[in-house]
């Protein structure tokens, strides 16, 4: 058994964590696990338990594998290196301000992974930029690899001028501000918008992009760029636009997150019903809710809630205690049952399903550790959905262990069997408890089904018509699921 490293991707740029190491390995016996370390000196911390290793920041690496037999070999470390960090450096010129004549800005980078593409603020898209006023200017600096850095430059005028500007972002339409302060150069000084406004400091702004121009007594201008961002509105999603309630059935809707300081007014057919951030429902009705955040912006969103007259429900039993590497039972005992059952089952390599119908799934885990399954059940448009947690155990964890059928379930049997469709079912239980009888063809469809309750002893009577062939009579309480072969011809 040997196993080494190969690098099915680098790491991109200096400080990313996108690298990808792939373990390859032969020899051994059966299927082979894995498990990766990154080291750093004494400090070895795990770092995935599958083949591929993604995600990896720069580093030393040792993956170790573990075949069926238990023997576990570590491959030689291995390298994973990164690029240099990407470095941006400019030169420029200066100049007065009367002219652009013989101007320029350059860039130049180091590290990262050549070659390297230049953006500057100018528009420009070359390393050198020629005949440009005075002003700042900032390079975006970009590698083969995407890896990006930024660097500034600057052509100077003599006397500088420099402006600063202040904005007031708008609360919610027509309320943002400006403020712009200049320094150097020489005054009086003139104003220009890009709107046609020729005031200093701009008031009752919507929101926009926004640029002015200042030109001192020197005929000497100098552009800055202001941009107003719209006031985010609050989000309100209440998912679909029509939701369908059941008997039984509520659901919760929480517009919290959007704003703590919010206000909220909750409506049911125009009605005013709640001013909290969070509603339960369970009538139908035409719901909207109204929101006022901190910036005084209202939103407002809306949902069509209907309710059937019709009953839901999702449960299924299983085993208290499961054993690794044995078969584990779920039954599907929702009453009334639904049109559609559907097992929510992780897609996990510890589970391995052996069968599976909307009766029943049975299961084999093969890990020591809970593991949570679902069912879904749907009936028309009623839903309703059911989760449980199976904990799974060595048998040798748990010596007494006996499956509860053995426990509980002292006698379950049906008489005469073959029969015309005329027999009897006795049920002899360990304790008093509800039961689930279903009679079930081998096409899977429920030919009766009753409910059983408070008694540790039942014995119960058919007469069923109209059946031939063999069917599944099935038995569900919270602590047993089994079931009986019967061949019945009644006609």
């Amino acid at each position: 058994l040997e196993v080494f490293i190969s690098e099915t991707s680098s790491v991109s740029c200096s400080g990313r964590s996108d690298g990808r190491l792939s373990a390859n390995s032969r020899g051994g016996v059966g299927n082979h696990e894995y498990v990766w370390y990154r080291i750093n000196g004494n400090n070895v911390k795990q770092a995935g338990t599958l083949k591929d290793a993604g995600n990896l920041p720069a580093g030393t690496y040792r993956v170790q594998v573990i075949d069926g037999n238990g023997i576990a070999v570590n491959s030689p470390d291995f390298e994973l290196a990164e690029p240099a960090a990407l470095k941006a450096f400019t030169a420029s010129s200066s100049i007065s301000c009367q002219g652009t004549e013989n101007t320029w800005l350059e860039a130049s980078a180091e590290g990262g992974t050549a070659p390297y593409c230049y953006l500057w603020t100018s528009g420009h898209q070359t390393a050198r930029v020629e005949n440009l006023s005075g002003d700042k200017y900032m390079v975006l600096v970009a590698d083969a690899r995407g890896c990006e850095t930024k660097a500034t430059a600057e052509i100077r005028t003599a006397p500088e001028m420099t402006v600063e500007t202040s904005a007031v972002q708008p609360l919610c339409v027509d309320d943002g501000a400006i403020a712009v302060n200049v320094k150097g150069g020489i005054a009086p000084y003139k104003f220009l918008w890009n709107d046609g406004s020729i005031d200093k400091n701009r008031n009752n702004l919507p929101a926009g992009n926004y640029s002015v121009t200042i030109t001192g007594a020197n005929e000497c201008p100098v552009q800055t760029d202001i941009k107003l961002d719209k006031a985010k509105p609050a989000s309100l999603d209440l998912g679909n636009d029509r939701t369908v309630l059941c008997n039984g059935q509520q659901v919760v809707f929480n517009v919290s997150d959007i704003d703590g300081m919010a206000n909220y007014k909750w409506f049911r057919n125009g009605a005013l019903f709640a001013e909290t951030p969070a509603v339960s429902i369970n009538e139908e009705g035409l719901y909207i809710v109204e929101v006022v955040n901190s910036k005084g912006c209202r939103s407002e969103g809306s949902i069509d809630i209907s309710v059937e007259n019709s009953s839901i429900e999702a449960d299924f039993t299983v085993a208290t205690k499961a054993i690794r590497y044995e078969i584990t039972k779920l039954v599907n005992v929702s009453y009334p049952y639904p049109d559609k059952a559907e097992w929510i089952i992780p897609n996990d390599p510890d589970i391995s399903i052996i069968d599976m119908t909307d009766e029943y799934v049975e299961i084999v885990f093969r890990e020591k550790r809970s593991y949570t399954i679902g069912l879904r059940s749907s009936t028309g448009e009623c839903r309703a959905v059911i989760y449980k947690q199976i904990d799974v155990y060595d048998r040798y964890d748990i010596p007494e262990y006996e499956p509860e059928e053995n426990v509980f379930l002292k006698s379950f049997i049906a008489y005469p069997n073959p029969n015309k469709g005329q027999f009897t079912v006795k049920i002899e239980l360990g304790a008093k408890a509800d039961v689930r009888l279903r009679l079930i063809s081998i096409t899977g469809s429920i030919i009766d089904e009753r409910e059983l309750k408070g008694s540790s002893y039942y014995e119960i009577l058919y007469n069923i018509n109209n059946v031939q062939g063999i069917y599944l009579l099935q038995l569900a309480s919270e602590k047993v699921e089994t079931s009986l072969k019967l061949l019945m011809d009644s006609f």
